[in-house]
């Protein structure tokens, strides 16, 4: 017999959510209106692979539809038909914390996703991205920098924002020099 579930909430102060439709527990089988805004998903970060040469800084999430699951002979099947927003992502360089993507909202609309029957499917009716920058550079080397998003553990990390030239680009952790202006002499008191 269902039960009726409604669970809302806010997280980090500023992100809520809500949660609510009927609830079979065995075997499981829920239909649940889903309703986030501005979740914060920096939390991820601590759970993303040690390797990668970027940290996240800001990502907020908001959605708007409806999620099932359900148990059908052993298997989960699961959907979501539905809006989502991820806004205000930051990544950084791990070692020089500058920005190497960022935008303000990357928009999915008319989601329609579907798992556990066969192959998993994903369709979304419209996409839009809204300011977004990346910082790519072709290295002297030929290499973008996008290869060194995961760093090999037997070198040192490399910068994803800062230019790599020459022999050194292939080397461990190396950074290219930035020329500098010399100083010009400060004028004569007169």
């Amino acid at each position: 017999r269902p039960i009726d579930v409604e669970i809302d909430g806010v997280l980090n102060r500023r992100g809520t959510f809500k949660f609510a439709g009927p609830v079979v527990i065995a075997p499981l089988k829920a239909d649940l209106k889903v309703n986030t805004r501005r979740l914060d998903l920096t939390v991820a970060d601590s759970y993303m692979p040690k390797d990668l040469n970027v940290t996240i800084k800001g990502a907020l999430l908001t959605t708007t539809g409806v999620a099932s699951a359900a148990m059908v002979r052993d298997n989960l099947r699961m959907t979501y038909r539905g809006n989502a927003t991820l806004g205000n992502v930051r990544v950084l360089d791990k070692l020089t914390n500058d920005d190497f993507v960022r935008w303000n909202s990357l928009s999915f609309e008319r989601i329609d996703f579907g798992l556990g029957q066969g192959q998993p499917q994903v369709h979304v009716g419209a996409m839009a991205l809204s300011d977004f920058y990346a910082r790519v550079i072709l290295n002297s080397n030929g290499k973008l920098n996008l290869s060194d998003i995961t760093s090999n553990p037997a070198q040192a990390p490399k910068s994803l924002t800062r230019e790599q030239t020459g022999a050194a680009a292939t080397g461990p952790g190396a950074l290219a020099a930035t020329p500098v202006a010399p100083a010009l002499p400060a004028p004569a008191a007169g």
